[in-house]
């Protein structure tokens, strides 16, 4: 921020760390208004934007002495910092619109009533165009203040403000835009997609080369695309974890916040009926792993501690705490995120036979864990066999990973009973490669019409894939009352 110190909002007001670790009040008879309240910092001097502003100006500024009125800021409710300038949207009045402060003057984003407008250029030259400003005053130079709109015509808010690389990424809720300026400092905006945007500003953080946002259905990356470095890119990052997107309270989004620490980003969010943000949800870019905390957090904030190290704070926004992460003396063995895989119903082309469902066959890509496989026919679950391990081994060497029999990866034996008792027996023949596959044969031995089948991943700290599946079975002859064991010629059957 503007000072050495750590800056949060408790309440109403705004308070600083002092050098014996305790909160005090920056001085002024100042006070936020708004719920949700975001904080930027650019060229030593911090903002606290609330979407409200003060009766005589935008936003609250402090210079690391004092607080001051934004007098030439509007009320945005949101600001980033891009070359040397600050930029901010989500005003009353204008959410179409994105302000730019005046170069290497973050806290001015107006000019005088008597400058002339070229072409079809927005001047911020008076409250209405500016809400929450009070003052303006001429540019003195070239590069002054100026406002634009962004698709004003589709009747969407701009959203949230993010980088990549040398653009400036303007989100709204279902499209997204980059804008640049070009050699003769114009300022020009161009659309990315249309087909998704973002719902929060707090939840876009800049992740090493990319960009990370929160959409209407899940966490995308917007990046490069690979070889083609003039196009971006924009992938779903969170569809293994649908069933916690799903419970976002989307009326808290305002609250949402992010950070990118120790290979992790790190998203704050209100689930379930929750109207505070109360959990985080991490993705680690080292395994493309999420996981759960149930950890209260309404800011985050990265800081240098006395050796210079960076550190992770954050306010918790169940009390009034601020806590800090300690390297080594936390984990992801939080809450696991559960998600389950269920096949289709197979009844081996023929509906109206009974079949002996016999063998089945899950061929996993196995990292380290267990697995949860249940079973079903037309009447429901008979059988659910737990924690089929999956652990890593390495064996290595040639004549074992390409030649020999490991190069089929692990052979297990199991048995699954129709009483639902579990698994009865394993056997394990310590056939594992390099590659860490894991093959388990579990006798089924049910008569059922179909047979359907479910994965489900309900544990902590285990990264597997299903890679494919074979099921064997026996078609019974029907139209034998007499010998309902009597099978048909050619009866068997394999299909994956």
């Amino acid at each position: 921020g503007a000072t050495d110190s750590l800056v949060c909002v408790d309440g109403n007001k705004v308070k600083r760390l002092n050098s014996n670790y305790e909160w005090e009040d920056i001085t002024g008879s100042f006070s936020v208004s708004g719920t949700n309240v975001t904080l930027t910092s650019c060229r030593q001097k911090l903002f606290v934007w609330d979407g409200v502003g003060q009766s005589d100006g935008g936003c609250l500024i402090y210079d690391g002495t004092t607080m001051s009125s934004g007098k030439k800021c509007p009320k945005a409710k949101f600001s980033v910092s891009y070359k040397s300038r600050q930029v901010c949207s989500g005003v009353p009045g204008q959410p179409y619109r994105v302000y730019f402060s005046r170069t290497a003057n973050p806290v001015a984003f107006t000019i005088t009533n008597s400058v002339t407008p070229q072409d079809d250029e927005i001047l911020p030259n008076n409250a209405a165009e500016v809400p929450g400003a009070t003052v303006f005053e001429d540019p003195k130079n070239s590069s002054c203040a100026f406002c634009i709109d962004i698709n004003k015509e589709d009747g969407e808010a701009v959203t949230g403000l993010g980088f990549f690389q040398d653009a400036i990424i303007i989100f709204k809720e279902h499209s997204i835009w980059q804008g640049l300026f070009n050699e003769a400092g114009e300022f020009g905006v161009s659309r990315i997609t249309n087909a998704y945007g973002c719902i929060a500003h707090g939840s876009i953080c800049t992740v090493e080369n990319d960009c990370y946002f929160l959409s209407q259905d899940g966490i995308y990356v917007l990046g490069n695309e690979p070889n083609y470095y003039t196009a971006i890119r924009t992938n779903q990052l969170s569809a293994r974890v649908v069933g916690i997107m799903n419970r976002i309270n989307y009326s808290a989004r305002d609250g949402i916040r992010s950070i990118y620490h120790e290979n992790k980003y790190i998203i704050s969010l209100p689930l379930d009926e929750s109207d505070v943000c109360n959990y985080m949800v991490t993705y680690d870019k080292r395994f493309y792993a999420w996981s759960i905390w149930s950890v209260p957090a309404s800011g985050m904030a990265i800081y240098l501690d006395g050796s210079g190290k960076q550190q992770l704070a954050f306010t918790s926004s169940l009390n009034t705490n601020l806590c800090r992460f300690v390297q080594n003396q936390y984990n992801d063995n939080g809450e696991p995120i559960e998600a389950y895989w269920r096949s289709r119903a197979f009844h081996g082309m023929k509906i109206d036979y009974t079949k002996l469902w016999k063998i089945f066959r899950p061929i996993f890509k196995g990292i380290k864990g267990s697995v949860t496989i249940s079973y079903y026919d037309e009447n429901g679950e008979f059988d659910a066999s737990d924690d089929y391990q999956i652990n890593t081994t390495s064996r290595g060497g040639l004549g074992t990973d390409f030649v020999g029999g490991d190069t089929l990866g692990w052979s297990v034996a199991s048995e699954a009973t129709a009483s639902g008792t579990g698994s009865a027996s394993r056997k394990d023949h310590h056939t594992a490669n390099s590659n860490n596959s894991k093959i388990f044969n579990i006798y089924i031995g049910r008569e059922s019409r179909t047979f359907t089948f479910q994965v489900e991943n309900n544990k902590v700290d285990e990264n597997f894939a299903l890679l494919g599946f074979i099921i064997q079975y026996e078609t019974k002859d029907f139209n034998v009352f007499d010998g309902s064991m009597t099978y048909l010629n050619g009866n068997s059957g394999l299909f994956s």
